[in-house]
């Protein structure tokens, strides 16, 4: 996975960056310009957040991408790191 934040910064300490999409939402370290380790993932699934669900019975993409906001946030603050931002990720069909 190709990050945006990779491409457009210069950014070589360690932050925190996310990716959503209709499927769910992801919370990752990156080192140096580079996505290190997953820290966090979860569906889509209005029920249990390890859950994807088809797309129709999902939680919204503005969902998604909220969460993905709030759970970066809190995990950058746990961490101790900056949090970059999220963006959307191609879901891949």
């Amino acid at each position: 996975m190709s990050s945006a934040f990779e491409q457009e910064t210069e950014i070589m300490v360690p932050c925190i960056v996310g990716f959503y999409s209709r499927k769910g939402y992801n919370i990752h370290l990156q080192e140096e310009g580079q996505l290190t380790e997953c820290l966090y993932e979860a569906g889509n699934s209005p029920f249990e957040s390890t859950t994807i669900v088809p797309m129709d019975r999902g939680l919204t993409l503005a969902t998604m991408r909220k969460y993905c906001e709030q759970t970066g946030r809190e995990i950058a603050e746990e961490q101790g790191l900056e949090w970059l931002g999220c963006s959307e990720e191609d879901e891949g069909e």
